[in-house]
């Protein structure tokens, strides 16, 4: 195909149509489709590059699944590339591949979930790289402990821990750089673009006064107005007035800035990705030996959350090892299978007969 050709085939795409699919956290290989149309991916990848201070001439090294919409375009690899600067894959985010890259690139920025960052951070290869080249390292996927970001500070004093939480459907929100040190450790950002409509509503929908916990709705120019082809989905998703409920719990503080304090939808977020526990559950149901099952979020200084298996067996129990090989036979992805196993002679219930998986976690905790 010669140039000619190349522009006369540009002119017909319509930016208003899907430029990317990305994908819904899940625990299998069947997430929910978001379509990104050409106009809000760009949109959405020129206003989180500036918020991000990406630099003609700067680099980012990104080590995370490039087909995820953190690493590719939030500001990503898209970011970069639109403020004129390089980007350098990693083809692990081990201490020993990153830290010689960092230097030897001079890389300026770089894009880690909170579980990698600690690594790193911890790693006793840290102070034999020259790694001064850094400005920012921008983290998301899951919640940045304070005591991280201000870790990051102190041991490579020339860059700054910013966090982003966001979601591949759309709203974005940054902590911005020239952001007091209080609110770069202790909130998750405000939203990048004030078109962006936000709604924190209780259980019923009703709006909740000001400072108070709710969950996060929101609208706006770069946020999607459906899933592709799931219609069931888009129902229980959106509002009437086509709001997209998020499923996280915030607060929003006096000067804008959101502080996120759990979620609605029964999900575990693990080291930056996000799995469903009915789906887990019900592919743990499927084992012989297996009467009941309730997959939970444990904290972890690495992980941010560990997947529990609390299970009941119909009689001698089987190994962590031998569920996750039942798991891996049925399609469960290898950072969606259980990170540890606990028998239970009962699962506890809520006065409806649900499982009480608030009581489980409690139970674990206190026998840690």
């Amino acid at each position: 195909m010669d140039l000619g050709q190349i522009h006369a085939a540009g002119d017909t795409i319509d930016p208003d149509q899907p430029a990317v699919f990305q994908l819904s956290g899940g625990t299998t290989g069947i997430p929910k489709i978001i379509p990104r149309t050409h106009n809000d991916y760009i949109f959405n990848s020129v206003g989180c590059s500036a918020a991000n201070d990406m630099r003609e001439g700067d680099c980012l090294l990104v080590c995370l699944p490039i087909g995820h919409n953190f690493p590719l375009a939030s500001p990503g690899i898209q970011g970069m590339f639109i403020r004129g600067g390089r980007v350098v894959l990693a083809g692990s985010p081990r201490a020993s591949i990153v830290f010689p890259l960092i230097e030897r690139e001079r890389v300026t920025h770089l894009e880690l979930v909170p579980a990698i960052l600690i690594r790193l951070l911890h790693d006793e290869s840290l102070g034999k790289y020259n790694l001064s080249s850094v400005r920012i390292v921008n983290t998301g996927g899951q919640r940045l402990q304070p005591e991280t970001s201000a870790l990051v500070e102190k041991l490579i004093p020339s860059c700054t821990a910013q966090e982003v939480f966001g979601m591949a459907e759309g709203l974005l929100n940054y902590t911005r750089l020239d952001d007091p040190v209080e609110v770069l450790e202790n909130t998750q950002g405000r939203p990048l673009c004030a078109a962006d409509e936000l709604r924190i509503v209780d259980g019923a929908g009703e709006p909740v006064g000001p400072g108070e916990e709710g969950e996060l709705l929101v609208r706006g120019p770069y946020t999607l107005n459906g899933y592709f082809r799931a219609e069931r989905d888009n129902e229980r998703s959106f509002d009437p007035d086509g709001f997209y409920r998020s499923g996280d719990l915030i607060r929003r503080r006096d000067d804008g800035n959101l502080v996120v304090t759990g979620r609605v939808k029964d999900v575990i977020c693990r080291a930056g990705e996000t799995i469903a526990a009915q789906d887990l559950e019900e592919r743990m149901l499927t084992h012989p030996s297996i009467f009941s099952a309730a997959a939970v979020p444990l904290p972890d200084p690495y992980l941010g959350e560990k997947i529990c298996a609390a299970i009941v067996f119909t009689g001698p129990p089987i190994s962590l090892a031998e569920l996750n090989t039942h798991l891996d036979e049925r399609g469960v992805a290898a950072h969606a299978r259980p990170d540890m196993l606990v028998a239970m002679a009962t699962l506890p219930s809520t006065p409806i007969g649900k499982i009480d998986k608030k009581a489980i976690i409690r139970q674990l905790s206190s026998a840690s």
